[in-house]
């Protein structure tokens, strides 16, 4: 915790934590910067598994360079009574924050979510048996970096990124997603600026399938730029689409099947 009203002390590292059933959080820092979180198992929380946050109920301060890495969540926001942040991972309205080698089990919710923050980083984060929602969900964070992520057996979308200005997303896979909303949507990138996107993978083997569609999609305000590059699918009870709505995001190598 780095609390507004007390001196700036900043620093922190945690290593090798075990939280087991908790009626609150697992792992929370609140707005306190130059953290390390490395090596760590989470299993039934009521609140979110890892949260990130600027916590402005107790004015904390914008929380920076924290980096948590190599752990389990499972169970996340499971333990009642619930609370009102329910995911596996939340960045939220921080400065700068990176995530890697983490596999998210059966969340009540989103698996990874990042929301009004500066610059958020992920690589190797695995999602799977969410109870709710989309698998990722990136959310007005002005910079973000996904790479080598993967989502499987997600109730809403694959992968969402909504008002985001700068994405960079490279080796995405999707799989079986989408099982419970009608826009059938695995990949989306919707309202952003600049978009990099490559190695983007899509594979549902449901009967039907639900989890089908990769799109990008801009409001009249907006205008996404940029590069998809490479869609690798296979779709084998139905047919994939891509739904493009952004004219100057150039798409190529999208319609390769998967072997």
């Amino acid at each position: 915790m780095n609390y507004a009203i007390y001196p700036n002390k900043t620093g922190g590292t945690a290593r090798n934590i075990i939280v087991r059933n908790s009626k609150g959080r697992g792992i929370a820092v609140a707005g306190q910067s130059n953290v390390v979180v490395d090596g760590f198992y989470i299993d039934g929380t009521a609140s979110s598994g890892v949260i990130v946050l600027n916590d402005t109920s107790f004015n904390t301060r914008v929380p920076d360079n924290v980096r948590i890495a190599n752990g389990v969540i499972k169970n996340a926001e499971t333990v009642a009574p619930v609370d009102s942040n329910r995911d596996g991972i939340l960045c939220a309205e921080a400065a700068g924050c990176s995530f890697a080698n983490i596999e998210v089990i059966a969340p009540a919710t989103f698996g990874f979510r990042s929301q009004t923050s500066t610059r958020v980083t992920a690589s190797n984060i695995r999602v799977r048996d969410n109870g709710q929602s989309d698998g990722f969900n990136i959310y007005q964070t002005s910079q973000v970096e996904l790479s080598d992520c993967h989502a499987e057996n997600i109730k809403g979308y694959g992968f969402f990124f909504g008002q985001t200005p700068s994405v960079v997303a490279d080796n995405l896979t999707a799989i079986n997603v989408s099982k419970s909303s009608a826009l059938h949507r695995a990949i989306w990138f919707e309202n952003g600026a600049r978009i990099l996107a490559s190695d983007l993978k899509v594979i549902d083997t449901q009967n039907p399938a639900t989890g089908y569609i990769v799109g990008a999609y801009q409001d009249t305000a907006y205008t996404q730029r940029g590069v998809l590059h490479g869609v690798l699918y296979r779709i084998e009870n139905g047919a994939f689409s891509l739904q493009h709505g952004s004219t100057k995001l150039n798409t190529q190598d999208v319609l390769t099947s998967v072997p």
